[in-house]
């Protein structure tokens, strides 16, 4: 049978007012604490770093322009001294020289380089982004455990103010008593110190009340009183849902992104060692040019294919890829032990699960029985037929009872989160 419990009242993100209370459910607080936390710009900057990275690796396909110019003195030139009987001779070179001139580059082919290194760079932003995630799954776990202690501490508030105002109704009836003479005042007195005991408790209980919801605006990133309404909706259906799938987890996914990182950079290291084709135009005015005897200021260039092969990096590279294969082999190591320990902590929360849902369906009876206990005993001390003592033995035991019909629901509504958390949900 499907039952859905409400914990509290409720709140969206546009914070219903009624009155002067603020309403808030737990998805609400977990998306401000998320918006407001500074982890959290670190998942915008890792982006944007991967973008820059990206544009970055891209860039090497751009042309290369670059100016080039130079003017130098020689002390020496080549010469050539012919006999005059030739009837002719060489043009001398001159010792001064001059060049300047635009130099252009083109890459044609890098062997996949620029793949594979836009691919490392990927990976690399999503394992940071994955830690990132992982860091603020513990911030989701920190509001739901402070929201679960938040709504305990209210619940056995309620309780502790159920129990005053009867024990404040029974010194009525005894002081009545009293001054009719069918009781004696000492009675009275000690109806009074447990009244001044259950204030005392609720003092104690609003005290740590009021910690946690500073707790939980330190965390929220936003002032919560103890006025607040939290609120913690589960249903039953959601125990078809407890799997065992911990894929989802961030950490899980971030060593996954380790793993594909160091398979991209022992493709890196094999790519490196690929034949890379480029062209090239140089073009340059100045002299003397290509023509050494032309000694005149004038334009020339020179264009063509440069093409290398480092044909023995293959072998020179192998200790770096063995190293980065033991390192892949370890963060399967790794991933297996996170997962064994994840699927520890499941079953925990599974079997605490079963425990609460049998313990709440004893609940009613038990509140049941306790309330009807506690109303013949109301009857007789006001008969004057039980002591003080003996009362508020049946009134407390009624109150853990109906203290714990409420705080088992918190704890079962809290577990089924907790395990959501804990599949990083």
């Amino acid at each position: 049978m499907k039952k859905t419990v409400l914990l509290a009242l409720i709140v969206s993100v546009c914070c219903v007012n009624a009155g002067d209370t603020l309403h808030y459910t737990l998805d609400t607080l977990q998306s401000i604490a998320r918006k407001n936390y500074p982890q959290t710009r670190q998942l915008f900057l890792s982006q944007e770093s991967v973008s820059q990275a990206v544009k970055n690796v891209n860039s090497a396909w751009l042309p290369r322009v670059a100016v080039a110019g130079s003017a130098t003195y020689q002390s020496e030139v080549p010469s050539l001294s012919l006999p005059p009987q030739l009837g002719f001779s060489m043009t001398e070179i001159p010792k001064d020289q001059y060049k300047a001139g635009i130099e252009v580059s083109q890459l044609l082919f890098d062997g996949g380089i620029s793949h594979v290194q836009k691919n490392i760079e990927e990976l690399s932003g999503k394992s940071d982004e994955r830690k990132t995630e992982s860091e603020l799954r513990n911030l989701r776990s920190q509001i739901s455990s402070t929201v679960e202690n938040i709504l305990v501490l209210k619940e056995s508030c309620a309780i502790l103010f159920y129990a005053k105002s009867d024990l404040e109704e029974r010194r009525k009836v005894l002081s009545n008593a009293v001054e009719a003479g069918t009781a004696i005042a000492s009675s009275r007195d000690e109806l009074d110190a447990e009244i001044f005991s259950t204030q005392e408790k609720i003092i104690d209980n609003k005290s740590t009340l009021a910690a946690c919801c500073k707790t939980l605006s330190l965390l929220a990133g936003i002032s919560i009183d103890t006025d607040a309404v939290i609120s913690m909706e589960y249903s039953d259906s959601y125990g078809s849902l407890l799997s065992d799938d911990i894929s989802g987890r961030p950490d899980y996914r971030q060593l996954e992104a380790q793993s594909e990182l160091l398979s991209s950079r022992i493709s890196l290291i094999n790519r490196n060692n690929a034949p890379r084709l480029s062209a090239y135009a140089n073009g340059y005015y100045g002299r003397t040019g290509l023509n050494i005897y032309n000694i005149d200021m004038h334009f020339y260039g020179i264009t063509g294919l440069n093409l290398s092969w480092n044909i023995g990096g293959n072998y020179s590279t192998l200790a770096q890829k063995r190293q980065l294969a033991v390192s892949r082999e370890s963060l399967e190591v790794q991933r297996q032990t996170l997962a064994l320990s994840v699927r520890l902590q499941l079953e925990s929360v599974r079997e605490k699960i079963a425990k609460l849902k049998k313990m709440i369906t004893l609940d009613d009876r038990i509140a049941e029985i306790r309330t009807s206990v506690k109303k013949v005993a109301q009857q007789q001390v006001d008969a004057g037929t039980m002591t003080i003592s003996d009362y508020t033995v049946k009134l407390n035991d009624e109150s853990a009872a109906l203290a714990n019909r409420s705080i088992h629901r918190i704890q079962l509504a809290a577990s089924y989160i907790e395990y959501k958390t804990i599949l990083g949900k």
